[in-house]
């Protein structure tokens, strides 16, 4: 921004720069924006960039024209040219740093020292006319650069150039290669064209061209607010809701907030279809974008909102507003759909360390199946903290089994009142781990089926019965076969029989010793589990219908599959011998009558095995007999068990 030896200034590349950096700055502001540090720095960055560029364009057309401009004109429009340009320079460290900072779990905390050089810049700026040590106008000839202007300036930039690299390396842990490229890029589309101008082409103004090129770039790649805004409900997204929630935290600011789902998201689903669900999910985005001002608001997944409140947010009054609108039906084409309304509430509580925590918190609670008054906020207490920990210890756990080889499989022995002796076995799994002990199922195959890790630990359970069938003689031990469960996800796995024949196989373990257990739920899919089961039944496995009573399964779906064996439920079982339930006899009656196989589960007495044996149920498994246990045991029990039976038989 000078003029040596009368050549003008050559403002072409920076009124691109104009241009384009004002419509960026237009359409960030027209869209929604994450109101978080970095988003409101980049955009301040933006702003003041476009100010230097039009101060610069400014002072040059000024600078050109001495006779119709004083020289204290020129002096105030180039000293606000620099001011803006260092300070530019400087904010371009700051949000080199902010990348970092947001996600960091240890960021670098703010030192003064590194805005010393921009206030003494600052100095020699304002004080040019007097010292004109970066600067000075002559009345005659005009802009002159002073003896400061190469050491100071260039030092000032690379000062900062360098630290906003080190921000970069330091964090860039924390960063995606996106945003370490990002970064780079405005580094260098700064630093390049400062110093060409600085050194090389002084009356092209290529400076703010260049930094222009970097922020569009940064815009492009990873300021755009649309990358955190949700496109179906058109509220911020969970990539947002990290990045804005852990924010607050690291910041120790109060963080408050309600967590929505609904009840029966999954039905609506199921019988309305996706259009119509995604139709509603963007009216409710658009209604609490809109009308929650006090809040702001995230679209998780599965129908699940999250409303961060702000400061002066009544939580009872918006609790009030949101039973109010979910209480009136969405009306879509034709159909009047309701929502049955959950909600939660969290204050930040030093259990909870992040905002996955903080997020996973809440969803988990709000699943729960106490929150059954729509119109009652559950407050999440100690309890419900404790249990998402345990829960999160259990998965953990659960992962660290199947890599280190922590799962056990226990054994429960299935007696057969006819022949009078153990003739199956049940396999079960169990997590055997260092720190928490013996995990029983019910606390990790829900967790499993949730998170996919149930294929893996599956396809684990029925390697380990398959190593103990191979090292053991069957026939010894009385056992016609093991039965092994599959779980519904594993079903759905088009590749689920091709994997066991080849572990079968690996083991050299004839499938007429695997009898599969499937749950009701698994029947959802008739084609697909028919194939599966085919495809299994054809190298000798035999399959059963386990839990049988515990879902809606009818007789004619169950005979629509080749089932070898039905397990009556235990529920089932126990109702009929507490009087509750006079289900049993006619099922056994039924099953019987379609040549099915009968196990009747949960047989704890004298009198229940006594009973289903009038009933003429012919398998028997229950706690009477034997708990699940450890394979050595199992083996001992088997053995003795079996032999006292065949003595009395003698």
């Amino acid at each position: 921004m000078e003029m040596l030896d009368g050549i003008r200034w050559e403002p072409q590349y920076e009124i691109t720069g104009l241009v384009m950096l004002a419509l960026f700055c237009f359409f960030y502001q027209m869209q929604n924006v994450l109101p978080s540090r970095r988003n409101r720095l980049f955009f301040k960055l933006m702003m003041t960039e476009l100010l230097c560029i039009i101060v610069d364009i400014v002072a040059s057309v000024i600078s050109s024209n001495l006779e119709k401009y004083s020289i204290g004109v020129m002096y105030v429009l180039n000293m606000a040219y620099f001011l803006i340009l260092t300070f530019v320079y400087s904010y371009i460290y700051e949000y080199c740093k902010c990348m970092g900072r947001e996600r960091a779990a240890r960021p670098i905390r703010k030192w003064l020292f590194f805005r010393i050089p921009y206030w003494v810049i600052s100095v020699l700026i304002i004080t040019a006319p007097i010292t004109k040590g970066i600067f000075y106008i002559d009345a005659q000839t005009g802009y002159h650069r002073g003896v400061c202007y190469y050491p100071v300036l260039t030092g000032y930039l690379l000062f900062y150039m360098i630290l906003s690299v080190v921000m970069l390396v330091i964090y860039r842990k924390y960063l995606s290669r996106r945003e370490l490229a990002s970064g780079v890029v405005l580094i260098v589309c700064t630093l390049i064209p400062s110093l060409t101008q600085i050194f090389i082409a002084p009356y092209v103004l290529l400076t703010n061209m260049g930094i222009s090129l970097g922020l569009a770039v940064v815009y492009l790649a990873m300021q755009n607010p649309e990358y955190e805004v949700d496109q179906k409900t058109r509220v911020f997204n969970g990539s947002g809701f990290d990045r804005y929630i852990g924010e607050q935290m690291r910041m120790d600011k109060k963080v408050k907030c309600i967590a929505i789902g609904f009840a029966n998201y999954t039905n609506i689903r199921s019988v309305y279809g996706e259009k119509k669900t995604d139709y509603i999910l963007n009216r409710i985005g658009v209604h609490l974008k809109n009308s929650f001002s006090d809040t702001v608001p995230f679209y998780m997944h599965n129908g699940y909102f999250i409303l961060f409140l702000k400061n002066m947010a009544d939580v009872e009054n918006i609790r009030q507003r949101l039973v109010n609108y979910f209480a009136h039906p969405h009306q879509v084409k034709g159909d009047e759909i309701h929502l049955q309304l959950r909600s939660v509430y969290i204050e930040r509580d030093e259990k909870i360390s992040n905002s996955t925590e903080l997020q996973e918190v809440m969803l988990m609670t709000i699943k729960s199946a106490k929150l059954l008054d729509y119109a009652k906020l559950h407050v999440i207490e100690d309890e419900d903290i404790a249990s998402y920990h345990k829960d999160k210890a259990i998965r953990h756990a659960m992962h660290e089994a199947i890599e280190k080889d922590y799962l056990e499989v226990y054994f429960q022995p299935i007696y057969d009142i006819v022949e009078k002796r153990f003739s199956t076995a049940e396999a079960l799994v169990r997590i055997n781990h260092p720190n928490l002990g013996l995990i029983m199922p019910d606390s990790f195959i829900q967790i499993a089926e949730e998170d996919g890790t149930i294929l893996h630990l599956g396809m684990e359970v029925f390697r380990k019965v398959c190593e103990f069938i191979h090292n053991h003689n069957m026939e010894e031990l009385g056992l016609k076969y093991i039965e092994v469960n599959l779980s519904p996800i594993q079903c759905m796995y088009k590749s689920l029989a091709r994997e066991l024949i080849e572990v079968a196989e690996h083991y050299q373990v004839d499938m007429h010793y695997i009898n599969f257990e499937i749950t009701e739920t698994a029947m959802a899919d008739h084609k697909t589990l028919g194939n599966l089961m085919n495809a299994l039944i054809q190298k000798g496995a035999t399959f059963a219908l386990d839990d049988y009573g515990t879902g809606f399964s009818n007789l004619v779906n169950v005979m629509k599959l080749p089932f070898h064996v039905v397990k009556i439920d235990k529920s089932i079982v126990w109702g009929y011998f507490d009087g509750s339930d006079a289900m049993l006899k006619k099922l056994v009656d039924m099953f019987m009558d379609n040549q099915l196989e009968i196990v009747a589960e949960g047989a704890e007495s004298q009198s229940m095995v006594d009973g289903l044996s009038n009933m003429k149920c012919r398998f028997i498994q229950g706690y009477y007999y034997s708990r699940p246990i450890p394979e050595a045991e199992f083996i001992d029990y088997i053995r003795t068990g079996n032999e006292i039976k065949n003595e009395r038989n003698e």
